[in-house]
């Protein structure tokens, strides 16, 4: 009867993973300096649906890493900031980020104070959140 009693109680303490998570799960990063180095806002230039779920993944994870959330911004400005988007949409303002994609292909690259993921299409852009 111990025995039994034993196993009970062991098994109603175990913490099962659910797996819903997988792989995207953001463990807290140990950042010892305070400093998490990222710009303070988040700009979409593309509206698609992709995009939109890269940018809200992108807030998600800098979350669970850092504790910080990131302002959404409707487009960019003198302060610096993380811009999602495709090509055709940065040739104007990040021309070096322009350059030629293979489809679902990204680049990430640093443009002043901005962090540009561009993407050759919208799953690029996804592809290079992650």
């Amino acid at each position: 009867m111990r025995t039994l009693t034993f196993l009970v109680l062991a098994i109603a303490t175990l913490h099962a993973e659910t797996g819903r998570d997988a792989w995207l799960r953001y463990a807290p990063l140990d950042i010892t300096d305070g400093k998490f180095p990222l710009p303070p806002s988040v700009v979409a230039l593309d509206d698609s649906p992709i995009t939109t779920s890269a940018r809200n993944e992108l807030i998600r994870g800098v979350k669970g890493v850092s504790g910080r959330i990131l302002r959404i911004d409707a487009r960019t400005s003198a302060n610096a900031a993380i811009v999602l988007g495709t090509i055709a949409e940065l040739r104007t303002r990040y021309p070096l980020a322009a350059a030629p994609l293979k489809p679902e292909a990204f680049r990430i690259r640093t443009f002043g104070k901005d962090l540009v993921i561009a993407g050759a299409d919208p799953n690029g852009i996804l592809y290079g959140t992650f």
